[in-house]
């Protein structure tokens, strides 16, 4: 693994900045090592809050702007970088080419755990040592980012793509052993909740559940991308709501309250138009890639749905017998199942919003065996199946809120989406039974 290691030397001296890169460039020519001047102390500060270094080479005495050289401008700044009032530095190494200055800082820095180092011009033992030391912290910084990237450092991330009838109605049904943090440093513009979350006999789980904010597979691929290579989960699942096939023709005809799981998913625009014949007829040939569950979670989740009488439908009791789920479902009569049924097989994901039977109709037509469609999953899946590193599981559930004829059932979207949560729940408590998907942690 090829990784840069950028070096920050704040030296006021142009000859003595251009003769310490040469001497470690000749050191160190085989590794990708990048080297930045700042030849004052308010140019180190702005450079250090501006940018991110591994190392930092620091004369002791240095000027402030085009003041007098000190060593308390010298102090002040690795002071700065050790209160993490700047951005954090791994290492750091005083560079002086006064002896009396070296023996005066040498104690702090020897308390410090940090190296200083005389320079001369005159011998080149000091660019040694300099080099061995950045040898040393590249081996460790490639050891601790192939440790990252193969280890899991998250138990579980929840994906949504919408605030209010996804996000919200399903942080609301979140238990957690302790408030959870409601604003993340990797994602400040979007809706986060990150904590441990409890699902079943005081068990819990490292969680954070994110919003995209928007929808299509484009923005869930981008943002679940960024999230598996920052947070590192065991387990990625999207939770919402989605548009099942209750058409004639479809595989497994859905009603609303219905929870559709992804066993695969594809892009049911993926494809090529031809034009045949005299009548220059139209053709769709489907080229879709199809992403499917990994066989690590597959036995868990067949198992799971074909006992769901036991495993999952308890879990949803209380909110079914609750009055605004009632009420819900005697306004939708024979539309909506008075005890959802799960679906287990193909989810289809679009950059468009359907709301045209004679679309659905098409689509069934392209994927025959396809239960429902949205906007997301397939990004979702692509994300975490191509991360960087040991891929997390992923899983897609998403409740039935429409069946993409036209018609606006905003009062079921957050039915839906609070029961592709419990679906989640029964699920995990599977996929923990006896640690073989999610261990003890």
């Amino acid at each position: 693994m090829n990784v840069e290691f950028r070096v920050l030397i704040v030296e006021d001296s142009a000859e003595k900045y251009q003769r310490i890169v040469a001497l470690l460039e000749v050191r160190l020519s085989h590794i990708s090592c990048k080297f930045v001047w700042a030849d004052e102390y308010n140019s180190a500060v702005r450079t250090l809050t501006e940018s991110t270094f591994d190392l930092v080479v620091l004369d002791l005495l240095i000027p402030v702007a085009a003041g007098t050289v000190s060593a308390e401008n010298s102090r002040t700044l690795l002071s700065m970088m050790q209160a993490g009032e700047l951005t954090p530095v791994p290492h750091i190494i005083g560079l002086t080419q006064h002896s009396a200055v070296a023996e005066t800082e040498r104690a702090y820095y020897s308390e410090s755990l940090l190296a200083l180092e005389l320079f001369s011009f005159e011998t080149e033992d000091w660019a040694d040592r300099i080099a061995g030391k950045i040898i040393y912290l590249i081996k460790s910084k490639t050891a601790s980012v192939q440790f990252i990237s193969n280890n899991y450092q998250t138990d579980l991330l929840i994906v949504v793509a919408r605030y209010e009838n996804e996000f919200k109605p399903i942080s609301e049904k979140m238990d957690w052993e302790s408030d959870p943090s409601k604003n993340s440093p990797y994602f400040p513009t979007h809706r986060t909740l990150t904590g441990r979350m409890t699902f079943e006999g005081g068990r819990s789980l490292r969680t954070t559940l994110i919003c995209i904010g928007e929808m299509g597979i484009a923005s869930a691929a981008v943002l679940t991308s960024q999230a598996i290579s920052l947070l590192r989960p065991r387990i990625v699942s999207m939770l919402g709501m989605a548009c099942g096939f209750n058409h004639e023709r479809s595989s497994s005809p859905a009603l609303f309250g219905d929870v559709l799981i992804a066993r695969e998913c594809a892009c049911w625009e993926e494809g090529k138009y031809l034009e045949y014949g005299k009548e220059k007829e139209r053709l769709f040939r489907n080229r879709a890639n199809i992403r499917t569950v990994d066989g690590a979670i597959a036995p868990v989740l067949s198992a799971t749905i074909e006992t769901a009488s036991e495993s999952i439908v308890p879990i949803f009791a209380t909110f079914l017998k609750s009055a605004g789920s009632r009420k819900l479902r005697e306004a939708y009569g024979e539309s909506i199942r008075q005890t959802p049924e799960l679906k287990y097989g193909m989810v289809v994901s679009g950059s468009s919003v359907i709301a045209d039977s004679a679309q659905i109709d098409e689509i069934i037509k392209r994927h025959p065996s396809a239960v429902g469609l949205e906007m997301e999953l397939y990004g979702v899946f692509t994300a975490a199946q191509k991360c960087v590193g040991r891929p997390p599981g992923v899983l897609g559930i998403k409740g039935v809120a429409d069946f993409g004829d036209g018609a606006k059932h905003k009062h079921i979207q957050a039915y839906a989406s609070i029961l592709s949560f419990y679906t989640l729940i029964g699920i995990l408590r599977e996929l923990y039974a006896g640690g073989r998907v999610l261990p003890v942690s």
